[in-house]
């Protein structure tokens, strides 16, 4: 692949860099400390990948269930590595916290395929759960807003090669600081008079990690991994969430967002 570098590092040396960076926040957390936890449950045979289910107490009624994707610039975090989503088991919600594969390993379309194959096995699964599969919310933050939108603008659309068709489609985003428009990222820097990061500030490096080497060599894959390409009337409420002053990616990439959703 075309030669990447962060920090000094190449492609090998960041891999094995990212690698044992998230395996050390997965070591902080503690699973126990958050109600039921249904542990390692294996969504995704095709890579074993695993998601961690969170239930509140148990009620008499069905729970409405949010997914929550970590962020990491495609390249770092877990599914542990950030507890504040099951805050709201307080509150009645099912919290789902998914793992997916790193860019490092496989780059795009594999980690929104592996998004919409946990929207659909937790559906599947809701009664045994006890989720209410009418009721589904996807979160994401960073690169995991990026999914969680293109989860939510594509829904039932036969997309990324994806075995069976529906059941996919959730009923509510958020997304936090998500990249959107990959291409556009540099001249927004620009038009708010910033420069562009470089090394782990750089989202236009991990964004042509995750598409499989620089972005401008890959013009089409940026299109398709933009979750406008796909927005039409059937797209589902979206909160967007972006400050201002985020040095890493501009906030202009929610403002676009949010005008391109509203005529919906």
């Amino acid at each position: 692949m075309t030669e990447f570098r962060v920090d000094g590092m190449n492609y090998e040396e960041y891999r094995k860099y990212a690698a044992e960076y998230f395996k050390r926040q997965e070591e902080e957390f503690d699973p126990e400390g958050y109600g039921r936890c249904l542990q390692d449950i294996v969504y995704d045979d095709e890579y074993g990948e695993k998601l961690d289910l969170y239930l509140p107490e148990k009620g008499k009624e069905l729970c409405p269930l949010l997914i929550y994707v970590h962020g990491g610039g495609y390249v770092m975090g877990s599914k542990r590595s950030n507890p504040r989503p099951l805050a709201l088991l307080d509150r009645g919600y099912a919290v789902a916290m998914i793992e997916y594969q790193k860019a490092t390993d496989h780059p795009f379309p594999v980690q929104i395929r592996q998004l919409k194959k946990a929207i659909l096995f937790l559906k599947k699964m809701a009664v045994e759960y006890g989720i209410d599969k009418g009721k589904v919310a996807v979160y994401g933050e960073s690169a995991g807003g990026n999914l969680a939108a293109l989860a939510g603008t594509t829904g039932d659309h036969e997309c990324f090669g994806l075995p069976e068709t529906g059941g996919y489609g959730v009923q509510a985003v958020v997304t936090d600081f998500a990249p959107i428009n990959f291409n556009s990222i540099p001249s927004e820097l620009k038009m708010l008079g910033r420069k562009a990061g470089t090394g782990t500030f750089a989202p236009w490096n991990y964004c042509g990690l995750y598409l499989g080497g620089f972005i401008q060599e890959h013009p089409e894959l940026a299109e398709l991994a933009n979750p406008e390409t796909y927005i039409d009337n059937d797209c589902p409420p979206f909160f967007i969430k972006h400050g201002r002053i985020n040095e890493a990616l501009p906030y202009l990439q929610a403002v676009h967002f949010a005008e391109s959703l509203a005529p919906m």
